[in-house]
């Protein structure tokens, strides 16, 4: 007998109860995905370390700049790919930019800890244009700041107490528009709060 359901015996052999055949059911076909995605990596790496011949096409070029350096993977084209940049000599915090047809669609910054300090994504327009810029600044996930590309301007906009607001400089300090009055502004806990 079978603990949540009535089990029967047929001919001196227990059958199995429907709950029992979908867990064996599920059971099988986890074990299915495990061999078929261990013979996927085993493929991949074959591919990549035996047969060099589909990544032969990629270049990795070092950078060095006075801020920080930079290692840069790129296409057959010579279009970045990836490339992971160690700022300056003061922070050695890392940033990770992933690109695609050559676009920066993507920027990870990690701390010398590990941990996510900030992302930002890019997304394009139909012409291959900026349209948009999410940024992260706390790397919380959520997105704190954006930048939307419009007619070649750039309008910045900062989340302040869940609204969207027009981000502008006043001597040198950032701020927003809050009810036509323009308000200094600080990120501090992982959001933008305005200073009064």
């Amino acid at each position: 007998m079978c603990a949540t359901c009535c089990c029967r015996k047929s001919r001196g052999r227990r059958t199995l109860c429907a709950y029992e055949t979908l867990l064996t059911s599920y059971s099988k076909v986890i074990v299915s995905l495990a061999w078929f995605g261990g013979g996927l990596l085993a493929g991949i790496a074959f591919g990549v370390f035996w047969c060099r011949s589909d990544v032969s096409g990629f270049k990795v070029r070092a950078v060095h700049d006075g801020e920080g350096k930079a290692v840069f993977v790129l296409d057959s084209y010579n279009r970045p790919v990836y490339c992971e940049y160690v700022h300056g000599t003061w922070t050695n915090e890392k940033a990770y930019q992933f690109f695609f047809d050559g676009k920066w669609v993507m920027q990870l910054a990690g701390g010398t800890d590990g941990s996510l300090r900030g992302s930002a994504v890019t997304y394009y327009n139909r012409e291959g244009k900026p349209n948009i810029v999410w940024i992260d600044r706390s790397g919380t996930g959520r997105f704190t700041d954006r930048e939307i590309h419009e007619g070649g301007q750039v309008r910045k906009e900062a989340l302040i107490q869940g609204v969207w607001r027009q981000a502008e400089k006043s001597n040198d300090v950032g701020g927003v528009i809050i009810d036509g009055e323009w308000c200094p502004v600080k990120f501090t806990n992982g959001a933008w709060q305005v200073q009064k």
